[in-house]
């Protein structure tokens, strides 16, 4: 009989975008940071594959397939398509903008026809997932927003269990990124991405004290 959950067990060290990170307390504060925006979509009726924390750094999901891309959900222009579009930078969006990547570590920009040509999913899957994900950046825009603080953009990773398609990560500031709002600005320079592991540390500490308030 298979497993009926996978344990997904954070590591002392993340690599993204070919750059390695690291700090003493990294898997334990990504698997609390998972663990607190899964049980809050969870109260929402939105569909993830968590179960539950069984320790410190680990999570239990529903064993699940995970889809090879995600769906990045983006609500403010920052200063590149800003520029490509004629407006200010981080201006919102009249609507949130789905954009599709290939999974990690490839992480290419795709179309919504190069996943269904592709065969990475089925058509009306892919309908189900976008109208999740619109659901989910309502909760969490909202929520964010009565901190004052700006969702600026969020990346979902699908998965299939027994044909029901599930939310299974991630949320943490390798994946998730946020602004004040005092920060809205066009000159506003401040990074969105962790560029060293000072960085990371920073801005985990940053969304630990935002979820502890």
């Amino acid at each position: 009989m298979a497993e009926e959950f996978l344990d997904r067990v954070y590591p002392a060290i993340l690599t993204k975008d070919k750059k390695k990170f690291r700090y003493k307390t990294l898997a334990e504060d990504f698997a609390t940071i998972n663990q607190f925006f899964f049980e809050y979509l969870n109260t929402f009726n939105i569909p993830t594959a968590f179960i539950a924390k069984t320790d410190e750094k680990t999570l239990r999901f529903t064993s699940h397939d995970t889809l090879p891309f995600c769906i990045r959900v983006v609500n403010y222009m920052d200063p590149k398509f800003a520029g490509i579009l004629g407006k200010s930078a981080w201006d919102a969006y009249a609507i949130p903008v789905l954009e599709y990547f290939t999974a990690a570590p490839a992480e290419e920009m795709i179309s919504q026809n190069h996943i269904i040509a592709a065969g990475m999913t089925e058509v009306e899957s892919l309908k189900t997932m976008n109208r999740i994900c619109t659901k989910i950046n309502a909760v969490l825009k909202s929520y964010f927003e009565r901190r004052e603080l700006a969702l600026i953009s969020f990346d979902c990773f699908f998965a299939k269990a027994q044909d029901k398609l599930l939310l299974c990560g991630e949320f943490d500031p390798l994946h998730m990124r946020i602004l004040a709002k005092s920060e809205l600005i066009p000159e506003s320079d401040k990074a969105l991405f962790p560029s060293k592991s000072a960085d990371l540390k920073k801005m985990t500490e940053d969304l630990l004290t935002i979820i502890r308030t």
